[in-house]
């Protein structure tokens, strides 16, 4: 069975809230780009399950599949044997990712797939168990990134030396290849992506905290910072109330006081 077979059979292997067959596969560039980069006796994890599990075992890889509805994985393996498709070499976990992925024992990966549940923190720990696993050179597909967690992981792994981006079909998946190891357990000063984001919350909320940060930001970065509009305000505002402090006299001063905090109950 080719890809283009597998995508006019239209398996439906989950059901939608009223019970009825439908199937939440990947897009079809995802479907193409596995077809394509994946071969035979590949060692393949993927939470998640549906159309690219059949994929995985139709390539002949040595695949895992993390999926906590045990109904689906009952009929992925149905659908493969009445077309043919080996899953001597397919594996089923039925649990949550989160409870599965700190316990399960693995070989190295070549690639991973990350299309399980999409709500907070979940991706994030997806990633976070299987991206040590992975070989260098390996890849990484996240699907779902238009959702929040799944924008922000690829946005965050955008900004880390040891991912770079190899397919972008904007805006659902991406694709990544691990270039080097050490992605985990950095501290937050050595993550860009935090780094930035950081300095921004910074900057534009919280300006009075920002010369905490100074000491552990590149001196450039620091001061690209500081030409933020917002940060320019604050500044401004800064400079206003200390002048205006020193040219009114203190009763005038104590009044002044006396009435914000009356107006603003602080």
């Amino acid at each position: 069975m080719t890809l283009e077979e597998l995508l006019r059979a239209k398996p439906a292997f989950h059901r939608n809230a009223s019970g009825d067959p439908f199937s939440w596969q990947v897009s079809r560039y995802v479907l193409s780009f596995i077809d394509t980069h994946v071969r035979e006796g590949f060692r393949t994890l993927e939470v998640g399950a549906g159309v690219s599990t059949v994929l995985f075992a139709l390539k002949g890889c040595t695949h895992v599949s993390i999926v906590p509805v045990e109904e689906e994985a009952v009929r992925i393996k149905a659908f493969c044997r009445e077309h043919g498709i080996s899953v001597e070499r397919l594996t089923f976990k039925i649990d949550r990712s989160d409870h599965c992925l700190p316990r399960l024992e693995l070989g190295d990966l070549d690639l991973v797939l990350i299309d399980g549940a999409h709500g907070f923190p979940i991706p994030f720990l997806d990633w976070h168990y299987t991206a040590e696993r992975l070989n260098v050179g390996g890849l990484l597909i996240i699907d779902d990134t238009q959702l929040w967690t799944g924008h922000i992981l690829k946005m965050f792994l955008m900004d880390e030396p040891e991912w770079q981006l190899v397919a972008d079909f904007v805006p659902r998946s991406v694709v990544f290849r691990k270039v080097k190891e050490g992605c985990c357990g950095k501290n937050e000063s050595a993550q860009p992506y935090v780094v930035h984001r950081t300095l921004d919350l910074l900057f534009g909320t919280y300006p009075e905290h920002v010369e905490d940060m100074r000491p552990f930001l590149p001196p450039d970065l620091y001061r690209a910072k500081e030409k933020s509009l917002a940060f320019l305000g604050f500044r401004a505002r800064q400079l206003a109330r200390s002048a205006i402090s020193e040219v009114l006299p203190g009763p005038v001063k104590a009044g002044l006081k006396a009435g914000l905090k009356a107006f603003f109950g602080r």
